[in-house]
């Protein structure tokens, strides 16, 4: 049988928690991959709810400090230079992983602690930070990996869009049957 061995890992929600799980499980074991599958919130509109993505770059846009009303990120503050491993100007940038060819559509993203729901952040986070989507997980994801040195793939599915918070136009249960049709794809290509 040559079918791959798969194992999951759910991290919980958040960078805190994925950081936490992932360092757990990548002290102790090997894996020839790792595969990040969640939600995203998206601020591309050229994107459809129920699109599934693969990541191709992810940063951290809400650590650092606040100056009046500019936000500064760790480079901005001088603690971090953008090409400090494991970032690559001041991204997390996975290289492609040989063998397994998602056939996704790529997209950046930027992880958050707090996603955005307001007009004014998320104007002022997408002129600092310009991506397609927005996660609580993905850069945390890469950080372990990457910094690990394992082969990563991130893979989002955009459950709504990033605007003043309205739940009745999230499409959860589409995103989630995308993603997991996605997934076993991607798995079975193995």
């Amino acid at each position: 049988d040559d079918a791959p061995d798969v194992y999951g890992l759910i991290t919980g929600v958040g960078s805190v928690a994925t950081a936490f799980h992932m360092a757990n499980v990548l002290a102790f074991n090997t894996y020839d991959v790792v595969l990040n599958i969640g939600l995203a919130g998206a601020f591309n509109r050229n994107l459809s709810l129920g699109d599934v993505l693969e990541v191709n770059s992810d940063c951290f846009a809400d650590l650092g400090a606040v100056d009046h009303e500019r936000f500064l990120s760790l480079i901005d503050l001088g603690l971090m230079s953008p090409d400090e491993f494991p970032y690559t100007n001041g991204q997390l940038v996975p290289p492609p992983v040989n063998g397994l060819p998602t056939g996704l559509k790529r997209a950046s993203s930027i992880t958050v602690n707090s996603v955005h729901g307001d007009v004014r952040g998320i104007e002022a986070v997408q002129k600092q930070f310009p991506a397609d989507l927005e996660s609580m997980e993905g850069a945390a994801f890469f950080y372990a990996a990457l910094f690990k040195g394992i082969p990563c793939v991130q893979i989002r599915a955009v459950s709504n869009y990033v605007e003043p918070r309205n739940r009745d136009a999230w499409e959860i249960k589409l995103a989630l049957s995308n993603l997991w049709d996605a997934v076993r794809m991607i798995i079975g290509n193995c």
